[in-house]
């Protein structure tokens, strides 16, 4: 769906409704998207009905799509429909990078397997899931960026020198050459990420594919408009998908001369405490190993915005509370002047 911007709007304190149809991607691992129903929702959970049919990326069912594949059947398996359900996390649905199709309500086979689940009290997926714990560490990142940059230079070279010396002199030219570039290439890209700001547990992953959650104590609606705001801190960087309805925002980093392009990911979902928890994703188009960074610097550029204006609105409420008590201070003890004057009267 690249160019193509999809806005909803649903500013009431829940945003997700009962009856609401989404695309997700990614559902079972899959390179796929789906259409998915919900079913139910709860504070901490999301019940939704998952709909066979498969569509290719990179293009999303339209809402043509998604009405041909809800339209009930002349016969159903009630059994199969049970297997057809999935209780969900609100963080895991918000990585499903849902975007809003439209809402019908749940047909009777399609609550099936929700109404077992609340008889049964059955497992919620996702409800343990930490993104952080997905994060390779470094040493595997840097093996990686050595061989795939390493090899295919051998390879090249080996067959340059071969038709033009022989073998083995040709094995050992390339392979000294290959070692000094594959190294060169994890010098790059440790030098490239070291001066970044380090994560909560004191880390700074060295992958082109960089992502972090933050949890902030505004409310979803504020949080997702400022997720949009949060794009305009980064060069080049167009929005593709905005999604409020669903909690999706997909961005492109536009590709130069000397840059390759960027993907950004922003979802949010609602947590605890009427805060919203915020997942930011950024990766290489291309799927380079070395980025020299920008990945990383995406990232932490998007986060250090979200918190600031996290703490700007702290400071606004504290302010307004101040306020607030100043203003009643003022107006009891010119109550209670009143009232000395009236007695003394």
């Amino acid at each position: 769906m690249e160019g193509k911007i999809v806005i909803r709007e649903n500013n009431g304190p829940e945003h997700l409704t009962v009856g609401d149809v989404y695309s997700v991607y990614g559902l079972h691992g899959e390179d796929v998207f789906r259409v998915v129903k919900v079913v139910a929702v709860k504070p901490d959970s999301i019940h939704l009905f998952v709909y066979e049919r498969k569509f290719p990326t990179p293009r999303r069912p339209s809402t043509q799509d998604a009405t041909n594949v809800i339209k009930p059947p002349s016969h159903f398996d009630f059994a199969a429909a049970r297997d057809m359900y999935m209780p969900v996390s609100r963080k895991l649905f918000s990585l499903m990078r849902p975007v809003f199709i439209g809402n019908f309500p749940p047909a009777d086979y399609e609550l099936g397997g929700y109404r077992q689940w609340c008889v049964t009290g059955g497992e919620i997926l996702g409800d343990q899931f930490k993104i952080e714990d997905e994060i390779d560490q470094n040493w595997l990142i840097y093996s990686k960026i050595f061989l795939m940059s390493a090899v295919p230079f051998f390879v090249m070279f080996c067959t340059f020198y071969y038709f033009r010396y022989g073998f083995p002199d040709c094995a050992i030219a390339a392979l000294l050459q290959a070692l000094a570039y594959g190294g060169v290439m994890v010098v790059l890209q440790w030098s490239s990420i070291r001066q970044q700001k380090k994560d909560r547990k004191g880390r700074i992953s060295a992958s082109s594919i960089q992502f972090t959650e933050i949890n902030l104590p505004s409310p979803y609606t504020e949080t997702f408009e400022n997720c949009v705001r949060a794009l305009g801190t980064i060069k080049n960087c167009k929005p593709v998908i905005v999604d409020q309805r669903g909690g999706t925002i997909e961005a492109r980093v536009r590709s130069t001369l000397m840059e390759e392009g960027q993907e950004v990911l922003l979802v949010a979902s609602r947590s605890d405490n009427d805060g919203t928890c915020v997942i930011v994703w950024s990766e290489s188009l291309l799927g380079m190993t070395v980025d020299m960074g920008r990945n990383l610097a995406n990232v932490n550029t998007i986060v250090s915005f979200l918190q600031a204006s996290s703490t700007d609105r702290a400071v606004r409420l504290s302010l307004a509370e101040d306020e607030d008590v100043s203003t009643d201070a003022a107006s009891d003890a010119a109550t209670d002047g009143a009232a000395e004057t009236s007695n003394e009267t």
